[in-house]
């Protein structure tokens, strides 16, 4: 079973449901706590020195403080600090799956950065992430995002049209019905409003991201 993460990308994470995820230490769960609070208060450099203290203590192993780190780090701005923590977060990842989801956050910022040059790049990410995880299909929705940006809207539209069909309802298929009929309207707004649900029943919006 696949479920949609509460982690701060505008694009579509997921993560499996099945994996094995080691305990974390509590002192560890406090700091990434502490940072995602901060991050939350868009307190972005309070939050960032918290998901360090995480990193550290965890022995820089924790995939999930790095990635929260790479995202305090492009909210101010520091796009070659988020792509270093990015990497470390593939780095450190311990199965397919989690280093697709890296791989996934790391072309989602690629692609919020709404520049040319790195269009390529982003959906080179999106693709290393679905050869990581093909049955998530959430991947072909982000790299839709970045094909349409690309204005290759040819093959754009192939990866909506699977993301569709294992995904046929919801916000997010709406969205995606949006772009499959008018791809200009991904390429006006590529980061659209959609709220899920996690296993453990919370409800996160992308304006909370």
């Amino acid at each position: 079973m696949r479920l949609f993460i509460a982690f701060s990308l505008e694009l579509i994470l997921i993560v499996s449901a099945n994996a094995v995820q080691p305990p974390m230490d509590a002192k560890v769960q406090e700091r990434l706590q502490a940072g995602k609070s901060a991050f939350n208060d868009q307190k972005y450099p309070e939050a960032a020195k918290a998901f360090k203290d995480a990193v550290k203590l965890a022995n820089n192993s924790c995939q999930e403080c790095y990635l929260w780190l790479a995202r305090s780090y492009e909210r101010q701005g520091r796009y070659k600090d988020a792509m270093e923590n990015c990497d470390k977060a593939i780095s450190c990842a311990s199965t397919d799956g989690d280093r697709a989801v890296a791989h996934s956050a790391r072309g989602s910022m690629l692609l919020r950065q709404n520049q040319p040059n790195v269009l390529g790049e982003a959906e080179t990410e999106f693709r290393k992430a679905i050869e990581l995880d093909p049955k998530d299909a959430a991947y072909h929705f982000n790299l839709a995002a970045a094909l349409f940006r690309e204005k290759n809207d040819t093959a754009g539209l192939r990866e909506i049209e699977t993301f569709l069909a294992a995904v046929p309802a919801g916000p997010t298929a709406e969205t995606a019905r949006r772009w499959r009929d008018n791809p200009r309207r991904a390429r006006e707004n590529f980061a659209p409003e959609f709220s899920f649900t996690t296993l453990q029943g919370n409800t996160i919006a992308l304006s909370q991201l």
